[in-house]
Parts: C-alpha cells; sequence; structure tokens
C-alpha cells in the first residue's frame, strides 16, 4: 500500500515537473522571440530611419552634396546661364510646372479591373488631397519642373520622393514595431509622422505658389548659385528651419532608444 502511494506521488511530482518545464520553456521562447525582435527594431532604425532622417536634413541644407540633387540644381543652373547668353539679357523668367502622378482604377471591361496612370495639375485647393493621398499611401509621384521658354525643362522633384519614400518607411517601421515602440516611446513615431508631413505641405505649398520666378543672373558669383537659390525658393527653406530643429531632436531620440533597445536585448 506504501509502495503504491509512493508510486502515486512520484507520477504526480512527475507530471508537474513536466508541466512546470514546458512552462518555462514557452517563457524562454518568447523571451528569445522578443530579444530577437528588438534586435530587428533597433537593426532597421540603424539602417532605414536614422539615415533618412540625415538624408532630408542634407538635401534641405546641403542639397548640393547629395548627388542627384545636384545633378537637378547644375543643370538648371547651366540652362538659365545658356538662356541668358543666348538673349543678351541678364534677367531671365522661369516658370513652374507641379504635377500629381497617381494611378486611377477604371471600371472592370469583360469582369477585370484596370489602372490607369492619371497626370493632374496641382493647385492650392488640391493641397488636402495630395496630402490625403499622400498619408494614405496611393500617391504615386509629383513632378516639379523649371521652364525655360520652349521645349527646356528641369525638375527639381528629387526632395518631394525622398521625402514620401521616408514618410512610407516610418509607415512600414510603426505596422511592424509600434506595439513594441509604444512600450519604450509612445510618442516616438507618431512625433516623426508628423514633422516629415508638415514639411511635405511647406515644400509643396511652396513650390505651388513658385509659379514664376524672375533672375538677374548679374547678382550671382557662382553658376551653381543659380539654380541652388530657385531650390531653396521653391521649397520654402526659410519656413523649414524649426522643422530642422524637430527632426535633429527625433534622431536624438531615435539614438537613445536605440541603445536602450541593444541593451535591453542583451540583458
Amino acid at each position: 500500500m506504501i509502495i503504491e502511494v509512493t508510486g502515486f506521488i512520484t507520477g504526480i511530482i512527475g507530471v508537474i515537473l513536466a508541466v512546470y518545464s514546458i512552462i518555462k520553456q514557452r517563457e524562454l521562447d518568447a523571451r528569445i522571440k522578443e530579444k530577437e525582435k528588438l534586435k530587428m527594431l533597433s537593426k532597421q532604425l540603424e539602417k532605414d530611419i536614422i539615415p533618412s532622417i540625415n538624408l532630408v536634413i542634407g538635401l534641405i541644407k546641403d542639397p548640393l552634396d547629395d548627388e542627384d540633387a545636384s545633378t537637378q540644381i547644375q543643370l538648371l543652373s547651366q540652362g538659365i546661364v545658356s538662356k541668358s547668353f543666348d538673349e543678351q539679357n541678364d534677367v531671365i523668367n522661369v516658370s513652374t510646372e507641379i504635377e500629381m502622378h497617381v494611378e486611377e482604377k477604371s471600371k472592370p471591361i469583360h469582369g477585370k479591373e484596370e489602372k490607369k496612370l492619371q497626370i493632374k495639375n496641382i493647385e492650392l485647393e488640391h493641397i488636402e488631397d495630395v496630402i490625403k493621398r499622400f498619408e494614405e499611401g496611393t500617391l504615386d509621384f509629383i513632378t516639379f519642373n523649371c521652364i525655360l521658354g520652349s521645349g527646356f525643362s528641369y525638375s527639381l522633384d528629387d526632395i518631394l520622393f525622398r521625402i514620401k519614400n521616408f514618410f512610407y518607411l516610418v509607415i512600414d517601421l510603426e505596422r511592424e514595431f509600434g506595439n513594441l515602440i509604444d512600450e519604450f516611446k509612445p510618442e516616438l513615431i507618431k512625433n516623426l509622422k508628423i514633422c516629415i508631413k508638415e514639411i511635405y505641405i511647406i515644400i509643396l505649398r511652396s513650390a505651388i505658389n513658385s509659379k514664376e520666378i524672375e533672375i538677374n543672373t548679374k547678382k550671382f558669383r557662382k553658376t551653381d548659385d543659380i539654380g541652388l537659390w530657385i531650390y531653396n525658393k521653391v521649397i520654402g527653406r526659410d519656413e523649414l528651419n524649426p522643422y530642422l530643429d524637430k527632426l535633429l531632436q527625433s534622431k536624438a531620440e531615435l539614438e537613445k532608444f536605440r541603445e536602450t533597445l541593444i541593451m535591453t536585448s542583451y540583458t
């Protein structure tokens, strides 16, 4: 009888230990997964988000240091100088054109829905629609061209394209890691998104308002300064200073947050 009771107790203890082992293993697996996710988030901040902040700041403060933006500015500068020489006139007028490219769904034909690319001129009254598409991710891209006479058009839209891509990177980050980020820094991503959107709106509004630009080439010491002056005028450079400060603040917070993630993932 004693042997039977002892065996029964031993069996119960064995079951308890087995269940306990399973629970501890699951807890361990959960901790490992959480640590891996912390490392993934840290890596994405380092690889995508922080460099994108640096890129946007550079496009606003020092566009000539960026290869693509510099090329656009140089081509525009050279075009204006060439036109000034051809016309023997120091004062050159540049007209601008800003357009939105969107894919619109058409009615199904033979049961198949088709998409058609539409190009629309953007005026001030269209800004709300553009920003709505920007936030929803349905905005394809925007072109901004400076036009010198007939047949000569120079693009300055690289900055809008890059900011849009940055915004979507942040949205993807929020979608994948939003709950995890909120545990540490609840307002971090929200504030960054607001800042990016405000920068986009300022540049968009300024570009729309820059319908006609008059340039006196004699006022510039270097050729590239002409295109740079137009670039700064088009993007509303002076209005962007407060948002540059906010971007720098977000960058500092993200770098500190990343350090916290690394420390947490190894403890």
